[in-house]
């Protein structure tokens, strides 16, 4: 099987405000890395309790290059091409039409504005119409009302709690499945 990116031939998806394409070394700056490290940023990303340095994260982005089961798409401000967040497509499994999404946005700057909102709405309309995927589906901490919000705002539905999945310090709180059914496969 070829990769993702061959498989989409992906430019970019174009929003309003955003475009997304994938993310690629060149990106990887230090302004990126200093969202990575703010507590307030990654509190609910698995890095969390790792500090991450230019290295690591040019390494994190290199692993999805030639990929056929993950994709990492860059969230850019489409006037300035600015980049302030990332989204994942990773975990797919072409046999059963599924995968798992998750999104950041870095740059404090824009968050409350609907980006995210936008950015999530973009890569799932792409993963069901260019990816032909059946369904998507997030895991999202019990404490990252944010993400909920969001998720649910952009039509995932709560399908399922794991109790004391994920470990905050020393506290464990549950995940919540999210997923969104593309109704038109």
């Amino acid at each position: 099987m070829k990769n993702v990116k061959e498989l989409i031939e992906l430019g970019e998806l174009v929003g309003k405000r955003l475009l997304l394409r994938p993310l690629l070394i060149s990106d990887v700056t230090q302004r990126y890395v200093d969202w990575l490290n703010d507590p307030e940023v990654n509190q609910f990303i698995d890095i969390r309790d790792v500090k991450q340095n230019i290295d690591m994260v040019r390494e994190y982005v290199q692993s999805y290059e030639g990929k056929n089961n993950k994709l990492l798409l860059g969230i850019f401000e489409k006037g300035k091409y600015l980049h302030i967040g990332n989204i994942t497509i990773s975990s797919i499994d072409w046999k059963n039409g599924a995968g798992s999404v998750g999104i950041a946005v870095g740059d404090k700057v824009y968050w409350g504005k609907g980006y995210a909102t936008e950015a999530l709405s973009l890569a799932s309309d792409f993963s069901f119409s260019r990816l032909k995927l059946h369904r998507l589906e997030a895991w999202i901490s019990a404490n990252n009302l944010p993400s909920q919000k969001l998720f649910k705002k952009v039509g995932f539905v709560q399908e399922g709690i794991l109790k004391d999945r994920v470990k905050f310090d020393t506290k464990y709180v549950d995940a919540l499945i999210f997923g969104l059914v593309n109704k038109e496969a």
